[in-house]
């Protein structure tokens, strides 16, 4: 059972739950008339989201607008299905937090660089693609249309999240050494590797 603190949309509802841990709730409808102090059916409720981080959800949540929140949740669920696995709540902090930034910087044509981005679709191939469906699912919402290299960083929060415990730095470090590794391999025998 879940109580509500606040209620996003009709579809987001940030809840406690009987352990008195604060959530974040989606679900079709399951903030529809509901307020503070209120119970949600557990059978209502779709995805449940957690944080990792010591600051409260709310103060977390004020940041993203609602209509990021919904989309992040989206993509969170198609990459689910394409990957077949569960992923760590935290995705949807990070990937939140990831969009409105990356939307923001579109909005204000600012250029960002990041030089692992062209081996982010060889490392991680599947996430990669998650990342591909992503730009096809933020074009059909919010009518942006992102380069490719940006499936690559989307991709990154999908790696993330697979892996217990890992930041996104560690990801990153983690996929620059894998690059730096397969220069070295491919130096030494003369090679190119695919």
């Amino acid at each position: 059972m879940f109580t509500v603190v606040k209620v996003l949309n009709n579809n987001i509802v940030l809840a406690l739950t009987e352990a008195q841990n604060e959530v974040v709730v989606f679900g079709t409808g399951i903030g529809f008339k509901k307020k503070k102090g209120d119970t949600l059916d557990e059978s209502a409720v779709s995805k449940t989201f957690y944080s990792d981080q010591t600051s409260p959800l709310e103060s977390q949540l004020a940041a993203i607008p609602t209509d990021i929140l919904l989309l992040t949740e989206k993509i969170i669920r198609v990459g689910e299905e394409m990957l077949n696995k569960k992923l760590g709540s935290s995705v949807l902090f990070s990937l939140s937090d990831h969009l409105t930034f990356a939307i923001q910087r579109y909005e204000e044509k600012m250029a960002y660089e990041n030089p692992i981005v062209w081996e982010i679709p060889h490392l991680y191939f599947q996430e990669y693609q998650v990342g591909k469906k992503a730009l096809t699912i933020i074009q059909k919402m919010m009518g942006i249309s992102f380069e490719d290299t940006e499936a690559s960083l989307i991709a990154l929060h999908f790696v993330n999240a697979q892996i217990d415990g890992q930041s996104m730095g560690d990801t990153i470090k983690m996929t620059h050494l894998t690059k730096e590794i397969v220069k070295i391999i491919q130096n030494i025998f003369e090679m190119i590797l695919d």
